[in-house]
This record gives C-alpha cells, sequence and structure tokens, in this order.
C-alpha cells in the first residue's frame, strides 16, 4: 500500500527577498513623489544615491539622499537577514549624516529604515534584526536623529514627506 503524505510545510524563510538600499530608496521615492508631488524635487537629491561633498578642497562622497534647506536624511534598508548587515548598513548612513550635518550645520537628521516583512521571517531572526535596530535607534536619537523604521513602503514615504515638508 501507498500512503501519501500531507505536503511538508514551506519555512517563512523561504518567501524573503532582501532589499538592498538602492532598491529601497527607489520603492520609497515611487510614494514620495506621489504624496510630494511638486516637493519631491525639494527633498530627494537629483542621483538619488549620495553627494559628493566638497570640503576644503576634497570631494567626499556621503550615501544620503535626502536633503533640504535645514534638514539632511538617508532611505536605508533593513530588509536583510542577517543582523550583521543590518548593523553595517545603519552604521554607515548614520556616520555620512553626522558628517554632513556637522560639515552644513542642518537643524535636523533622519534616518529612515525600510523593515522587513515579519510575516515572511522566522519571529528568531526577526526579533534579532529588530533589536539591533531597537539599539541603534535609541543611540541615534540621544545624537538628535529623527529615527523611523517601518515595513511599509507608503507609511515610510509618508513619514519622511512630514519631516521634510518644505515651509
Amino acid at each position: 500500500e501507498v500512503v501519501v503524505m500531507a505536503p511538508s510545510t514551506r519555512r517563512k524563510g523561504s518567501d524573503f527577498e532582501s532589499i538592498d538600499t538602492p532598491r529601497a530608496r527607489a520603492l520609497v521615492n515611487a510614494e514620495l513623489k506621489k504624496i510630494a508631488g511638486m516637493d519631491f524635487e525639494k527633498i530627494v537629491t537629483p542621483d538619488n544615491q549620495g553627494i559628493l561633498l566638497d570640503y576644503e578642497g576634497v570631494r567626499h562622497f556621503l550615501d544620503l539622499n535626502l536633503l533640504t534647506a535645514k534638514a539632511c536624511g538617508s532611505v536605508t534598508s533593513a530588509v536583510y537577514k542577517t543582523t550583521q548587515t543590518v548593523e553595517i548598513n545603519l552604521l554607515k548612513s548614520s556616520r555620512d549624516l553626522t558628517t554632513y550635518s556637522r560639515v552644513r550645520n542642518m537643524d535636523s537628521i533622519g534616518l529612515f529604515l525600510l523593515m522587513p516583512d515579519a510575516a515572511l521571517m522566522e519571529p528568531k531572526e526577526f526579533k534579532r534584526i529588530e533589536e539591533v535596530i531597537e539599539e541603534h535607534e535609541w543611540k541615534l536619537e540621544r545624537d538628535g536623529f529623527r529615527v523611523t523604521s517601518m515595513a511599509s513602503v507608503v507609511d515610510l514615504a509618508k513619514d519622511i514627506y512630514e519631516w521634510a515638508v518644505p515651509q
């Protein structure tokens, strides 16, 4: 006799797809363009992937994509399975934003993290990523950053517009 077994349950991780920072920015910018309309160009840097800062005759690349008259910010991806990748992205973004804000005397610094969808990850993996983000978030907020982390591209774009809306 042959007994048919039930199909194996798929692990949540098998549906997970990482999103790098350039792709996260493209997703958020598509929504931000709908929300901000004509103000979009006053918020997002022209090339969308960083700026060259000329400081004392030397040019330095800083990976930030949100820039207004009084604020600088960055959309950064946290949609990865490994905490190391998330942490590296956080450290890199925060360092570039801190440098730019000090050189240009910016009033406001924003770090906007696109979070992974918890339903597509193993609970342990998601919890570890959340813990790393929460620890960095707390430290950055002490340094004057506005830190927002959301899994929804639309909600993240709305928050960016609220932060950067031209006065």
